[in-house]
Formats: C-alpha cells, structure tokens, sequence
C-alpha cells in the first residue's frame, strides 16, 4: 500500500532515512559488541577516547524494553550524556568503536578530521593508524588537512596525491602545517 498526504515519504527521502537508520544500526551494533563481548577492547576505546578529549567515558547500557543504547560521559566532574558532546567527539568514537568491533574490515573514511580543530587532526590520524594496525584493519582516508597529510608522511604511510594526474608521494614530503597562522 503506498502512503499518500504529509506523512508519505518520496523515494529520496525513503531511501535518505533507510540509509540513517543503518547507520545508527551499524553504530549501535559496533558499541554492543564492544561493550558486551569485548570488555578489554572497551577498557582500551575509552582510554584512547579519553586521552584524545580528557574525559572519561561510561559503558554503554542497552535499554531492551525501548531497544535504545545509551551512553555518558564525565568531564571535570559533571556527567553528561554523549549527545551533549561536540561532533569531533563524536565522530572520533563511531570510527574507533567501529575498528574495535570489526578487525580486518577495510574502512573509507572521507575527511574524519573535519569536525576537529587543526592541533587535534594529527592526534586523531595517529590514533586511527595505530588501532588499525592493532586490529589488522586497512584505512583508506580522503582529507584535505595539511596536518593529516604531514602526519601520514612523517608515518611514512601510502600518500595518494591527485592534482591533476594522481601520483604517490615520495617520502620525507611536508607541508609545513605548523607554520601557518601562527602555528
């Protein structure tokens, strides 16, 4: 039976909302098993989480009777619930609970720094590399960061330019992020 009047949805918007709720499925599913299954792989996610933002992450809690995941966190002592976090935050978390949860899965990541300030950019390619090494995870990541290119140089990472024709870059290369705006 197709919907009709204000509460029929077009194609677009179907599928717009079909691909939300996978990934909140996807997000949800990856917090699960990390929490539930692999209590060291959380103790080692909210250390990292923690290191990176100063806080101190809660274990999620799955509520079976509305079928929702919660999650909290401590910051100079108050609580408050991840909702209320920045996006960087946020962000940050999804992709590492995602490595954690699924070892040797291949992620495409299109500017997870976009949501960080430029001093955290490195900080947060460095965490990814390292959790994807841990966990044999391959990471392809598209950014336009000097800060993340100069990071993955100075890890001598596999760097793709494309300016023009596309072309790897030898190593030792930088951009020299630091020195500009005052940095």
């Amino acid at each position: 039976m197709q919907e009709s009047g204000a509460g029929a949805k077009n194609g677009k918007e179907a599928r717009l909302a079909g691909a939300v709720e996978e990934s909140s499925s996807i997000a949800g599913t990856s917090f699960r098993r990390i929490a539930q299954e692999n209590s060291a792989g959380w103790s080692a996610l909210a250390e990292r989480i923690g290191s990176l933002f100063g806080i101190q992450l809660e274990v999620p809690r799955y509520i079976l009777q509305r079928g929702e995941l919660t999650m909290g966190y401590e910051e100079n002592g108050v609580r408050l619930d991840l909702s209320s976090s920045g996006r960087g935050l946020q962000q940050t978390l999804l992709i590492l609970a995602y490595l954690h949860a699924n070892p040797g899965a291949v992620l495409l990541f299109e500017e997870p720094d976009a949501h960080l300030e430029i001093l955290r950019q490195q900080k947060i390619y460095r965490l990814l590399s390292e959790t994807a090494s841990e966990r044999g995870n391959q990471v392809i990541v598209a950014s336009h960061s000097a800060a993340i290119f100069d990071e993955a140089m100075a890890r001598n990472d596999s760097v793709i330019a494309f300016g023009g024709l596309p072309q790897r870059m030898p190593p030792g290369i930088q951009l020299g992020w630091q020195g500009v705006g005052g940095f």
